[in-house]
């Protein structure tokens, strides 16, 4: 055999069995695997198999589908007759494996993919509340906190309706972040805390609400790193216009500060 003849060979082969994808889903949630359909096919046979492509769990063939032929996937399968693709709701341990399919168009081409699916759990919705808020000649000033139990989290807030009044974000660390904002007299502010850990996202509602004098609770920063910094920063302008608010002057502000680092 030439070496032409051979390399034309493996496109070819290569072109059958196709390559294998990673793709990842989340336990308890839906996940749609792509069956890669050239654009220009019209699909005639659909088949989708596990265990070294002798198990089928969906089908597309002669006109009918079929998904219900594993019981462990019954009532949870979706096959998509034009695009091929097969979407598997509630994901849940032992749906992480090689899942082939196999396409057919009208001019009886074949071509074969096969996608890795791993399982994470999905990130748990952090928890907020409001630590304190302070009353005084008609502004409230409140402090909102959001945690997660998980490090390495990245957190944003997004304010929910209108609001006049100010708002700064610190983040002492990588398992929570805080909010100050001031509100007007007899109004409520919701904000929404997003978290993220770079593969799933979860929030959580909480409605700022002036509840009068309450005693503050102080979260120790770390100022010797930069993103200490910049939180000691953030809480250095809250508290010297919070003293101006309530007719404190800037010194005792400071020394508060002194006294959480």
């Amino acid at each position: 055999m030439s070496f032409l003849a051979f390399l034309s060979a493996l496109i070819i082969v290569q072109g059958i069995w196709g390559k294998e994808s990673k793709v990842i889903g989340f336990l308890g949630r839906s996940i749609t695997l792509s069956s890669g359909k050239n654009a220009n096919w019209t699909l005639t046979r659909v088949l989708w198999s596990i265990y070294q492509n002798s198990t089928y769990i969906a089908k597309f063939q002669d006109g009918k589908i079929d998904t219900e032929k594993i019981q462990k996937y019954v009532g949870r399968l979706k096959l998509d007759i034009i695009t091929g693709d097969l979407e598997i709701s509630g994901l849940r341990e032992g749906d992480d494996i090689t899942y082939t399919v196999l396409l057919m168009n009208s001019e009886d081409k074949q071509e074969t993919h096969k996608l890795s699916l791993t399982l994470r759990a999905p990130i748990s919705p952090p928890s907020a509340e409001q630590t304190f808020s302070v009353f005084q000649d008609g502004s409230c000033f409140t402090q909102l906190k959001c945690s997660s139990a998980e490090r390495a989290t990245n957190f944003s807030w997004v304010l929910r309706g209108t609001s006049h009044g100010q708002h700064w974000t610190s983040t002492p660390n990588s398992t929570e972040s805080i909010l100050f904002t001031s509100l007007q007299k007899n109004t409520e502010v919701t904000f929404t805390c997003i978290i993220s850990n770079g593969f799933s996202t979860s929030s959580r509602n909480i409605t700022a609400v002036c509840q009068g004098m309450k005693a503050p609770v102080y979260h120790k920063c770390n100022c010797r790193s930069r993103p200490g910094i910049v939180s000691c920063l953030v809480i250095m302008c809250f508290l010297l216009v919070l003293g101006c608010y309530i007719g404190k002057d800037i010194f005792s502000a400071t020394l508060v500060l002194s006294t959480i680092v």
